[in-house]
This record gives structure tokens, C-alpha cells and sequence, in this order.
């Protein structure tokens, strides 16, 4: 019998050559501790602001609450410990929250030696 014809061997797959990839242009977004700050400072009640409607205010700018919860949380307790907000009832980041004297601009530049 005649040996059987052998089928040619597939050829490979090109290799794709990987893009190059340049930086990464980044989003011009607003800091969390300021939409929470507008968001408590746009309140005209006297009892403060709570999380959960902080939480609102920030859903209706866009921000995607589920997914920063925890971001917003931590945010709200910094922000009480650095005095840019009051915490009037609660405690951590659940509560209520009203403005302090001392503005986020304050808190954040460092404090000046004489």
C-alpha cells in the first residue's frame, strides 16, 4: 500500500504586535470632600445634613454612590477630623453634618511656622 500523504502542518498564527499605549488622559473630576462639602453647605437646614441625603445629593451630580460608598464614608469622618464639618448627631459617618467655621481651604494648606 502507498503511504498515506501527509497534510501540511497549519501555519501559525501571526503574532499581533502590541499597541503602544500613551498615557492615560485623566478625567477632570471634582474631589469627593468638595461635592460632599457643596452638598452640606447647600442645605439651609439648622439640624445638618445626614449621610443619607448627602448620598442623594451626590447620586443627583452623578457620582456613582453604590460604588464609592466606602469613599464617601471615609470622606465624611475626615472631613469632621480636620473641622471642615460639624458631626451635630451620630457617630463615624453616619449622622448628621452641618458646616464648621473652618473652610476645606484652610484645612488643607499646612499651617505656617513664624
Amino acid at each position: 500500500s502507498a503511504p498515506a500523504a501527509r497534510a501540511p502542518a497549519p501555519a501559525a498564527a501571526p503574532v499581533k504586535a502590541q499597541k503602544k499605549r500613551g498615557p492615560r488622559p485623566s478625567k477632570a473630576r471634582t474631589p469627593l470632600s468638595k461635592l460632599i462639602v457643596e452638598a452640606v453647605g447647600s442645605s439651609q437646614s439648622r439640624r445638618g445634613v445626614s449621610t443619607q441625603a448627602v448620598k442623594k445629593v451626590l447620586l443627583s451630580r452623578g457620582v456613582d454612590v453604590r460604588a464609592l460608598n466606602t469613599r464617601i464614608n471615609l470622606a465624611l469622618v475626615r472631613l469632621v477630623r480636620k473641622g471642615v464639618l460639624k458631626q451635630v448627631r451620630g457617630v463615624g459617618a453616619s449622622g448628621s453634618f452641618v458646616l464648621a467655621k473652618k473652610t476645606l481651604e484652610e484645612s488643607s494648606r499646612p499651617a505656617r511656622r513664624l
